[in-house]
């Protein structure tokens, strides 16, 4: 989501945050939760689950162009600002396991939320209340046709009734206390765990086919599963870094492939899963008969030029 929606949303919070002080301001503040502090808590759930939610979304879309990574711990291609695993590379498999792509989406959602929180925060205390937020675990399920997230958060929401930051927040009077405002949950409908058995097939492929390249069984996959995919090739210009071409290098008897798989979207946008292939030719083999012709050629010119 942009952030003109993201602040569009905030707004809204403000709006009915203002609508819910004012009824609690009438019926009397207690330190006890009443009835009427029900939709201020209520407001708060929400955006958390929001914060969540669109955490989730970007999360998915910064580590699929990274093979499910947020970080790549193996070797690693640099295509742009994406750092892209090899998931097998010279006849050794790397696919990490669907719990490892879990962690990783772990990460990246921590990361995305925070921001998010830190605006409910300021949009709070815009309005005389005060709130604390910690996370405490974040936690992907990759599930058949569905991604879920139960989350841990523990909130404490109070009227700013005093400036002290040592004060105990715990002794703070409270709208709503940390039990009632810890767990969280989304969902999205989204089949990451397809896009990782489609390419747990094609490496598997890959791997009792070291010495070339399965692209008739990559077509095959994608037009059983529905999804397209891209081939793309790495070559090295003269200085650093990497580029892309459509002629297939060749370095040292090796090529490098890196597969984009692209299927369903999500913010209206394709979405990419990317990953690396280096896969070993033995061309001296493959090449035998023409560098046997090319020696014959060599001795007989040699031959000549000593006749002549």
């Amino acid at each position: 989501m942009s952030k003109r929606g993201q602040i569009t949303v905030f707004v809204i919070v403000g709006i009915l945050l203002l609508v819910a002080i004012g009824v609690t301001t009438y019926y009397g503040f207690d330190e006890k939760p009443t009835k009427k502090s029900d939709l201020q808590k209520a407001v708060v759930k929400t955006q958390t689950n929001y914060c969540l939610r669109t955490g989730l979304e970007k999360a998915l879309y910064q580590v699929g162009p990274q093979g499910g990574y947020l970080e790549p711990i193996t070797r690693w291609e640099k295509y742009n600002k994406f750092k892209i695993p090899y998931y097998y590379y010279e006849g050794e498999t790397n696919l990490p396991s669907k719990s490892d792509l879990e962690i990783e989406l772990s990460k990246a959602i921590k990361k995305e939320i925070i921001g998010c929180l830190n605006n409910l925060v300021m949009v709070m205390s815009g309005q005389g209340l005060f709130l604390n937020y910690t996370i405490e675990s974040v936690k992907p399920q990759i599930q058949k046709s569905k991604v879920v997230v139960d989350a841990v958060i523990p909130l404490v929401l109070a009227r700013n009734q005093t400036t002290d930051k040592t004060v105990n927040l715990v002794k703070i009077s409270k709208i709503a206390s940390m039990a009632e405002m810890s767990n969280f949950q989304v969902d999205l409908d989204f089949r990451y765990s397809a896009i990782y058995d489609w390419s747990k097939e094609i490496i598997r492929i890959q791997a009792k086919n070291p010495d070339g390249f399965p692209l008739t069984a990559i077509s095959d996959i994608a037009f059983r599963n529905n999804f397209t995919y891209d081939i793309l090739t790495v070559t090295r210009d003269a200085g650093e870094g990497v580029i892309l071409d459509i002629t297939a290098p060749v370095v040292d008897d090796r090529n490098k492939i890196l597969v984009v798989l692209s299927t369903e979207q999500v913010y209206s946008q394709p979405y990419y899963f990317t990953f690396g292939i280096l896969y070993g030719v033995n061309y001296s083999k493959f090449f035998a008969e023409d560098i046997k012709l090319e020696e014959e050629i060599a001795t007989l010119e040699a031959q000549l030029n000593e006749s002549g």
